[in-house]
């Protein structure tokens, strides 16, 4: 790549997808600018016993390592930043041919959630888990592009961390993202805490949604004493991600020691998994039918500008193939009811629906 010389976005992304080349869109939040990172040579997958990535480059680690849904990390061989008015409708215009596998994904029926749910709040109740994340798989078909998604994504929710990943052959992935796993600047870092949802415009919050935020909040706080000094914590404090609201804790603390230890230990946390976190994934290995992949996971550049920031992997999908198959999910405790999870879920597929545009609504 590097004897080509490119005007514009488009060209850029012409140029991977003919070539067969790995990139990485991405915007951080509250931020103007479209960020792209390519590389020329060969990708790099990532096995439990890696370092964390010296070089620069972005990372896309999935909810639980396998073999069959590996952490992939794309070395920034070349970078590439545009504002929102650079962005032309050539751009998102563009015939772009992705090489992407048959998304397999089984849709999750209405009835199949609340009945995982059901199942969920009497193993809380018999007390084996205090808290538990269900998803859901939404399939629906798209006349969207990809590039053209994300362009909208990043132009309607400003807040979120919005990204494009593609991995030729392997993988495709929409994000747009509320919740920070890590900023870390030297040994200065930020993350926070994020739980409970509700619909944006609702009054009051539950008690099911505070005791959600407490729950992941003593967590992450929990990790940041082991490995960290001077953390202060700022919160409760309300977020709007698109058309729901969060409850919100911030950290900073000062790093003491290393950051990949630390990201490993946060990861998955309360807010994607639950408490306790080694029974919450045997729950939800046995429970639901579906592989998660890259949802849940954690995404985002590392080591760029001497900065790293990662970002949960939520309100995603995969796509291939004029298909986009939505992972949504929600915190499950004692005092869930059926038809609010659900809905819960229903508002958060809508951050992406909004851009993809179904070609047909489903209603189960």
């Amino acid at each position: 790549m590097a004897k080509h010389h490119f005007s514009s976005l488009g060209e850029i992304i012409a140029h991977c997808t003919t070539q067969k080349l790995p990139f990485a869109l991405y915007s951080l939040p509250d931020e103007k600018q479209i960020h792209c990172i390519t590389q020329d040579s060969g990708i790099t997958a990532l096995d439990e016993n890696s370092s964390f990535p010296s070089a620069e480059g972005f990372i896309l680690y999935p909810f639980q390592y396998s073999k069959a849904v590996p952490a992939y990390f794309i070395r920034a061989e070349h970078k590439f930043s545009f504002l929102d008015n650079d962005i032309t409708k050539e751009d998102t215009a563009g015939n772009y041919i992705f090489d992407t596998p048959t998304a397999n994904n089984a849709e999750t029926t209405k009835p199949a959630y609340c009945q995982k749910i059901t199942q969920a709040v009497n193993t809380i109740n018999k007390g084996d888990i205090q808290k538990v994340i269900l998803s859901r798989v939404q399939n629906t078909g798209t006349d969207v592009a990809p590039i053209a998604a994300y362009i909208e994504l990043f132009q309607i929710y400003p807040s979120a961390f919005v990204s494009l990943v593609y991995i030729p052959g392997k993988v495709l992935w929409i994000t747009a993202s509320p919740e920070l796993l890590i900023s870390s600047s030297e040994d200065e870092l930020k993350t926070v805490a994020l739980a409970g949802t509700k619909k944006l415009g609702k009054a009051d919050w539950t008690d099911k949604e505070r005791e959600e935020q407490q729950m992941v909040t003593e967590y992450i706080h929990s990790v940041l004493d082991k490995n960290c000094v001077n953390i202060k914590m700022d919160g409760p404090h309300e977020t709007i991600a698109g058309n729901v609201v969060h409850l919100k804790t911030s950290f900073t603390a000062k790093l003491d020691a290393g950051l990949w230890d630390l990201v490993m230990e946060l990861h998955p946390t309360p807010a994607v998994c639950g408490i306790p976190k080694k029974q919450a994934m045997e729950f939800i290995a046995g429970t639901e039918s579906h592989q998660r992949k890259y949802y849940a996971g954690f995404l985002g550049p590392c080591n760029v500008n001497g900065e790293t920031n990662l970002f949960v992997n939520l309100r995603c999908a995969e796509l291939s193939n004029n298909r986009a198959d939505l992972f949504i999910g929600g915190g499950i405790t004692s005092g869930s009811v059926l038809e609010s999870e659900w809905e819960e879920t229903v508002l958060k597929a809508n951050t992406l629906l909004s851009v993809l545009k179904p070609v047909t609504e489903k209603t189960t």
